[in-house]
């Protein structure tokens, strides 16, 4: 089982002790369990060395951490099976594509992690579901910020 994180880009207050915490449980009650750190600033061993005592620090076994940088966001998904997400932040667009590749986001992911057949039926229909959603609505999402314009405008026009 292979988890990942969203990259951090640039904002730390993702990657924040109450977020190790929470993976560090769930990764130990996951014997099998990897957590995989995808981003740029993981390829610099200075970094992985300071991440890797703070993720010690706050119950996360480092020794079932691999840091790493992909460079295609996309490939770096094949190996994934569930995205954690961080709190109280989103990992934001990262998400989106986690989702699109088949990858469930979640932020407590143990009953799925122990559910392979679960998990199997709830990645195959991933992409199909994510299309139906209101997320990939571009045109109504258009018309929504269109109508929000055009309410601040006649707010502020006195209209």
């Amino acid at each position: 089982m292979a988890t990942a994180a969203p990259a951090p880009s640039g904002r730390s207050e993702r990657l924040n002790h109450r977020t190790f915490k929470v993976w560090g449980e769930i990764i130990a009650r996951l014997p099998e369990a990897r957590l995989i750190l995808d981003f740029g600033p993981f390829a610099d061993p200075p970094t992985q060395q300071s991440y890797r005592r703070f993720l010690a620090e706050h119950g996360v076994d480092s020794g079932r951490v691999i840091m790493r940088k992909n460079a295609n966001i996309f490939e770096g998904l094949a190996d994934i099976d569930i995205l954690l997400d961080c709190f109280p932040h989103s990992g934001g667009t990262m998400l989106f594509d986690a989702l699109w590749m088949g990858v469930p986001a979640l932020t407590l992911a143990r009953r799925f992690a122990v559910d392979p057949d679960g998990l199997r039926r709830l990645r195959a229909d991933m992409r199909r579901r994510m299309t139906a959603s209101p997320v990939m609505d571009g045109a109504g999402f258009a018309r929504g910020v269109e109508s929000a314009y055009r309410t601040i405008y006649e707010a502020w026009a006195g209209t």
